[in-house]
């Protein structure tokens, strides 16, 4: 009986996003989320602990194929009974987990809290394995909080105020650029953005600005939305949540030329698309492509 009811519930997460995804014109849904450090762009200096970096990471797939997506989720959050994925608690948890840190006085709000760090790892290497399979591409850009102050203290970018300003314009160009090279059927279909939702105005403007600088350029822009990756109809931005965390842990790694703590099983898993990808490119057209977006 709990079984049948265990799948009547995945089945309902699919059913669910399909009857909300019809209210949009898209066919092609867009999922991001940015992440600047762990408690999300707290300094806009880049001065704190973990705020150099701003990472803009997105997961884009045909409207239809994230039905089977989210029944999928759905099914490892229900064998774990976790109420959602969001990788800056379950990050804390294996701390705790590990005991490289105590917790926290909020701490008792961890969805993951109790949870072994054996149970902690087989969740989310079960979660990017959904992640980075199925018909779809990553994508997202970077923006250097520290040096933007450094430079603009210098007397450049005398016009834009908002650090996180060129990242997000950055951004929609990546977009558009990844899309051409990876799946270029896909530049024709109309477009909805998904951004994970934020009570900074001056993100949510600077967010929603650049988006219709854009749609002038790119009239398959379709909407733009801010969503909350808890509620359950949002499980896409998820998926985009651990891409995106993921993605700005490499580049800390990267910055402070730090190679001693990898999680091959993890990033195999999470960034399958586009490893398979580049692995059927010839080689000297992938490294001129990174050569060319590293030093943009």
């Amino acid at each position: 009986m709990i079984a049948i009811r265990e799948r009547s519930n995945q089945n309902e997460a699919g059913r669910r996003f399909k009857k909300w995804a019809s209210l949009f014109s898209g066919k092609l849904f867009v999922k991001i989320v940015a992440y600047a450090d762990e408690s999300g762009t707290h300094d806009k200096t880049g001065v704190q602990k973990g705020s150099r970096v701003m990472h803009i990471g997105g997961i884009a797939a045909i409207r239809e194929d994230w039905i089977p997506f989210c029944s999928k989720w759905q099914k490892v959050l229900n064998k774990y009974g976790a109420p959602y994925f969001h990788f800056r608690e379950w990050t804390s948890a294996s701390a705790v987990a590990r005991k490289i840190r105590k917790p926290t006085s909020d701490f008792r709000k961890n969805p993951y809290r109790g949870w072994k760090s054996n149970r902690l790892n087989e969740f989310l290497i079960e979660l990017a394995k959904i992640a980075g399979s199925g018909n779809h591409i990553n994508f997202g850009s970077r923006n250097s909080t520290k040096v933007f102050n450094e430079v603009k203290l210098a007397g450049y970018y005398p016009h834009i105020s908002y650090p996180f300003q060129l990242g997000i314009e950055d951004f929609f160009s990546n977009f558009m650029e990844t899309l051409e090279l990876q799946k270029a059927p896909w530049k024709r279909l109309p477009i909805s953005f998904f951004f994970d939702q934020s009570d900074d105005a001056e993100w949510r403007h600077a967010v929603t600005d650049a988006f219709y600088i854009y749609k002038s350029k790119y009239p398959q822009f379709s909407e733009i939305t801010f969503a909350d990756k808890k509620n359950p109809l949002h499980l896409p931005l998820q998926a985009a949540d651990m891409f995106a965390y993921r993605a700005r842990q490499i580049d800390e790694k990267i910055i402070d030329n730090d190679y001693t703590r990898q999680w091959a099983e993890l990033d195999n898993a999470l960034l399958k698309s586009m490893l398979d990808f580049f692995a059927y490119r010839n080689q000297d057209e992938v490294r001129k492509y990174l050569a060319w977006r590293l030093n943009r």
